[in-house]
């Protein structure tokens, strides 16, 4: 009996490793954006400044240029996924905004946007809070990303790393230190 359970377990065992081995296999479906689709990019100075640019939103809608799609940028500069930079500075310091002002802002802009796709870019502000500063990052940007998953359930969200810093001369060698930052902030 007991080399009959072994072989059981063992036979499960491989089957499991086998169905994880075909399901590691197969790859991520390609991102399509949808007719109707309204896409909202939300992040902070990257994100932000898509709207003067729009290099992102070109190539998506390329793409798409067969279908009827939607965008909104709700990308702030130096913002946090708390919403920080959302909030009316002068108003909080003469004690008239509540301290999570931002946070509701950003809730707000999402909830009215009502989006199907969310490009979520944040990152930079927070990497200069250096490592002690990596905690609350994670905290935050889980928090964000469980509150958009009540906000637009049915949203497709798209993650951004923050972007690295290019060391193109020796005077230009301190980039390497930051970009360790951001790229524990990125895993």
């Amino acid at each position: 009996m007991p080399s009959l359970m072994r072989s059981l377990l063992r036979s499960a065992l491989l089957a499991f490793l086998a169905l994880a081995a075909v399901h590691a296999a197969t790859p991520a479906p390609r991102f399509e954006l949808r007719d109707g689709d309204r896409v909202v990019f939300l992040g902070d100075t990257l994100v932000e400044r898509e709207q003067y640019h729009g290099w992102l939103e070109l190539m998506l809608t390329a793409r798409a240029a067969d279908r009827t799609v939607t965008f909104r940028n709700l990308g702030w500069s130096a913002d946090t996924p708390t919403g920080t930079s959302r909030a009316g500075l002068s108003l909080l310091q003469a004690g008239r905004e509540p301290a999570d002002e931002g946070w509701i802002q950003l809730q707000q802009q999402i909830t009215d946007a009502k989006p199907t796709v969310i490009f979520v870019g944040y990152g930079m502000a927070n990497s200069f809070d250096g490592s002690a500063g990596h905690e609350k990052f994670r905290a935050d940007y889980n928090r964000l990303l469980d509150t958009l998953a009540k906000l637009a359930p049915t949203a497709r969200l798209i993650l951004l790393s923050p972007a690295p810093h290019l060391t193109l001369s020796a005077a230009q060698a301190s980039a390497a230190a930051h970009n360790a930052t951001l790229a524990r902030l990125s895993a």
